[in-house]
């Protein structure tokens, strides 16, 4: 999810095993995460990056190989 006007609300899933972050929220987007397990991914669980506006509830975040929610501003996606 990147862009001003990205504004989706994500809902009751896993996301799981993958070679980069969980979630990706960036460049002034907004999103509302909710009921979600976030694991075992090579990146962050969840990056929020470059003025973006998350609202994250009630998630699991564990296990993954960086860290498990991650904001910046810097350039690369992956901590």
């Amino acid at each position: 999810m990147e862009g001003k006007t990205a504004n989706p609300t994500i809902r009751q899933s896993m996301i799981h095993d993958g070679n980069t972050q969980g979630i990706y929220i960036g460049d002034n987007a907004k999103a509302i995460v909710g009921d979600y397990e976030i694991f075992a991914n090579t990146c962050p669980g969840v990056t929020i990056k470059n003025g973006s506006n998350a609202t994250i509830r009630r998630c699991k975040i564990h296990d993954g190989k960086s860290n498990g929610v991650w904001i910046t501003d810097k350039d690369s996606l992956c901590y």
